[in-house]
């Protein structure tokens, strides 16, 4: 019984820190936001300069689609590890996995497609290599032959 009381005390002193650590860091954000907005006012070259910056680092730093779909059946498989294989799911579990992976493979597409539409719009600003003096091809030349018909 001792054991368990002391898991308590220890469970509720760690979400008093996790509670702490959420204001400092809102505190810190807030200081931030502050700052960013007086370089912004005084200094609108550097502050833009800053701005790419951050950009760049949080691209640079973002995980691929691969990542990210092998931290989803990492943590899954971790999950499905702990648990008793015959014991039944809860109906809340159930839900609750459903939405994560819903979740995620929104996102997931999400990013497909922007990504797909961004190569897209790459391959439709590379400069054409057609023949000079032959018409370029145009998605809507079929559609204005098959108007004019």
């Amino acid at each position: 019984g001792a054991v368990g009381g002391g898991d308590a005390v220890m469970g509720d002193a760690a979400s008093q820190q996790a509670a702490s650590d959420a204001r400092a860091a809102l505190v810190v954000r807030q200081h931030a936001q502050e700052i960013m907005k007086h370089l912004r006012d005084t200094h609108l070259p550097f502050f833009l300069e800053t701005e790419r910056f951050v950009v760049e680092i949080t691209r640079s730093f973002k995980p691929t689609l691969e990542q990210q779909l092998q931290h989803i059946v990492s943590s899954l498989i971790d999950s499905v590890s702990n648990r008793d294989l015959s014991a039944s799911v809860s109906p809340a579990d159930a839900e609750r996995i459903h939405t994560i992976l819903q979740d995620h493979f929104v996102t997931l597409e999400q990013q497909l497609e922007q990504e797909q539409a961004k190569a897209s719009q790459a391959t439709k600003d590379a400069p054409a290599t057609a023949t000079p003096g032959a018409p370029a091809a145009s998605p809507a030349a079929p559609a204005a032959a098959a108007a004019a018909a």
